[in-house]
């Protein structure tokens, strides 16, 4: 008997069984049909609602910022935002899960800080951190509540929080924006010699980048500084 032959014979005997175990177990199987179907279309049904709901949230958002706009075209930024950190703040409670959902709070303190509201701001990114503390905007939120803390001149505790930021997000591509931040932070303080290692580190670790240039600005400034007063 030839290969051929024998693998059909096999193939034969596999669809036979399938067949029989069929015919034997006919309601089961009809069962487990129909469960793969309600799955399906439950799964897709699904699929629908989130697309659904996700632009709809989306569009309203487009709005608020389209109203946001309009208002502060008409110099009227006080209630321009007033208006968008409201209804953004509304819009991120009604909405189920999104984009909008997770980062409501951090759009709003965008805008207060847009618009130098710089206490509010404060209060809403401290509020996002703790709300969401594994975003990938967490890091941010973090180093915007240090820059509004200097805003509203309460350096030390913005200098506390880079040094917390420094452990934090060593090996991110926020470091170098950090370790500039804490030269910058100790050259204020006139701890000069912190302020070059820190500059120093910039310098060496990140080549080409824009804290780079900054750094070897702000260190030519100190080493003038020094020279002149010997």
């Amino acid at each position: 008997m030839s290969k051929v032959k024998v693998e059909q014979n096999k193939f034969e005997q596999i669809v036979s069984s399938v067949m029989s175990f069929i015919a034997d177990h006919r309601i089961k199987v009809l069962v487990v049909l129909v469960l793969i179907i309600v799955i399906a279309i439950a799964g897709v049904s699904a699929a629908v609602y989130y697309d659904k709901h996700q632009n709809n949230i989306i569009v309203q958002y487009e709005l608020i910022l389209d109203k946001y706009g309009k208002l502060l075209e008409e110099e009227k930024s006080e209630e321009a935002a007033a208006y968008a950190v409201e209804e953004i703040i509304k819009l991120s409670e009604r909405a189920r899960w999104g984009y909008i959902k997770d980062n409501g709070y951090y759009l709003a303190a965008g805008i207060q800080y847009h618009n130098k509201k710089y206490d509010e701001a404060l209060e809403l990114y401290t509020k996002f951190v703790e709300e969401n503390p594994k975003s990938e905007f967490a890091p941010l939120a973090r180093i915007q509540t240090a820059v509004v803390l200097e805003w509203l001149d309460r350096s030390d505790e913005a200098f506390e929080i880079y040094k917390q930021l420094e452990t934090d997000l060593n090996g991110t591509k926020f470091f170098e924006q950090i370790l500039y931040d804490l030269g910058r932070h100790h050259q204020m303080r006139g701890e000069t010699k912190k302020a070059k290692d820190y500059y120093g580190r910039v310098i060496s670790e990140f080549v080409g980048s824009l804290y780079e240039k900054q750094a070897k600005k702000r260190l030519m400034l100190i080493n003038y500084a020094d020279t002149t007063s010997k």
